[in-house]
């Protein structure tokens, strides 16, 4: 299963050595969730972040109203976790949990930071994953601010052709920040077209 990690890493950073490659992968575990199961809780510090080799995950919080609201949803090979929390050790404002079955490749963060010290090559693919979180978080608020909720569920059925495939429409219509009756009207009306 690591045999994704390094799919994964030489996709951050292609020109990687194989001895890095093997140094990152000395701590990692392969993990199988169940639909429902918890990768990181809500409040609390997260020690680990994840590869996700299959299956779908969501990052959420609930309103105050007592709505659920999807955050993410990351789906293979995405890295998922509440990142934001890892890297300042602070407790998460939101909970990670597997909308589907989910096979993870597990990252102990303080063993994997341990390790950047003193390696350039390490410290690349740290920036390269900072990076596209970064990107991940820009492009989540200027879909939300700049897109219409029919140019935001178009968006992304662009990027996972087979979303509804993969998860529930009450689980779409939450990332989308829509009611499942608003995206059942824009469906309806994208297939009248």
């Amino acid at each position: 299963m690591k045999e994704h990690a390094v799919k994964y890493i030489k996709g951050l950073t292609p020109s990687i050595s194989n001895k890095n490659i093997q140094l990152i992968l000395e701590d990692v575990e392969y993990k199988k969730f169940k639909k429902g199961e918890v990768l990181s809780k809500k409040g609390e510090i997260p020690k680990h972040f994840y590869i996700i080799k299959s299956g779908v995950a969501r990052s959420f919080h609930i309103d105050k109203n007592g709505k659920e609201v999807i955050n993410s949803l990351f789906i293979s090979p995405d890295i998922c976790g509440s990142i934001v929390s890892l890297l300042q050790q602070i407790p998460a404002n939101a909970t990670c949990d597997c909308i589907t079955n989910c096979e993870v490749l597990i990252f102990d963060y303080t063993k994997f930071k341990s390790k950047l010290y003193n390696n350039f090559e390490l410290n690349k693919i740290n920036i390269a994953v900072l990076e596209r979180v970064s990107i991940r978080f820009a492009e989540r608020i200027n879909n939300l601010t700049l897109l219409n909720a029919t140019d935001r569920y178009l968006k992304l059925k662009k990027e996972i052709p087979n979303i509804e495939d993969l998860v529930k429409q009450y689980h779409i219509a939450s990332f989308l920040n829509i009611t499942p009756v608003q995206l059942s009207r824009i469906r309806k009306k994208l297939n009248s077209k």
